[in-house]
């Protein structure tokens, strides 16, 4: 069986990203793209990063640690998308460095009292649930910004962006609504005042609808199949695992 070329893959995927950019009028420095690792093994990491990328994200804490340590030589950026359990967080926050997933104030909290105790700070991205399906998880659209607006102050976390999972559809229509709803809100948080709030990020688009998100505003993809082919047997969960892909 033929070893797939990852860094033909990201090359074929940065092209992408620069054609659906030109094409909606954009250019493709306004769009930040995330290697979706999960379950790949760090060969392929190292391949991709030698080709040029940067940010590599995943799902999984338990796989997450072990690819950290593992390539703690190289300068990775990690972004940590999958559902996020409190017991768990301990593992990454003296670590990671953006936790995207952030569907419940009370990870905030938590997340602070983790990055506080390794005296560091934190980049989070708020979930929103533009699906309305609710295995995904997400703030509510219509009370997220009361939400966010609300938010305490924080010491050890910075709220950077907005991120959210399309419905997995080929209704172009049904997906170009969530996504705009999702950029509108993205918008709206850039005005709001927060001492925590650092607001440049709107994590929307994935391999199966990356030209349509850019299209609609979204400043970083998150792409793995496109660049580390389909996902491998899960080796680090419960097989009965079904955590929604983020990638």
């Amino acid at each position: 069986m033929t070893s797939p070329d990852y860094t033909a893959n990201l090359e074929r995927v940065q092209s992408w990203i620069d054609d659906a950019c030109r094409t909606a009028g954009r250019s493709p420095d306004e769009v930040e793209l995330i290697a979706v690792s999960k379950t790949k093994p760090v060969e392929a990491i190292r391949e991709v990063y030698a080709a040029g990328q940067r940010s590599f994200g995943e799902n999984r804490m338990q796989e997450l640690q072990q690819k950290m340590d593992e390539l703690s030589d190289l300068d990775i950026t990690w972004h940590f998308l999958g559902n996020i359990q409190t017991n768990k967080l301990k593992t990454i926050c003296h670590r990671v460095d953006v936790i995207q997933s952030v569907d419940k104030v009370k990870y905030l909290h938590e997340i602070e009292k983790r990055a506080a105790a390794s005296n560091r700070s934190i980049a989070t991205y708020l979930q929103i649930n533009i699906s309305d399906e609710p295995q995904k998880g997400g703030f509510d659209p219509t009370t997220f910004l009361e939400i966010a607006t609300g938010l305490p102050t924080f010491d050890h976390v910075r709220v950077e962006g907005v991120m959210a999972m399309a419905s997995l559809t080929h209704d172009q229509d049904l997906l170009r609504g969530q996504f705009q709803t999702l950029y509108t809100l993205f918008q709206d948080l850039k005005e709001v005042s927060h001492p925590n709030f650092e607001i440049k990020t709107c994590s929307m688009g994935m391999s199966g609808d990356l030209d349509l998100a850019i299209a609609e505003g979204s400043t970083q993809c998150r792409i793995g199949s496109s660049i580390f082919g389909p996902r491998n047997t899960l080796s680090f969960d419960s097989p009965n695992h079904t955590t929604p892909q983020k990638g």
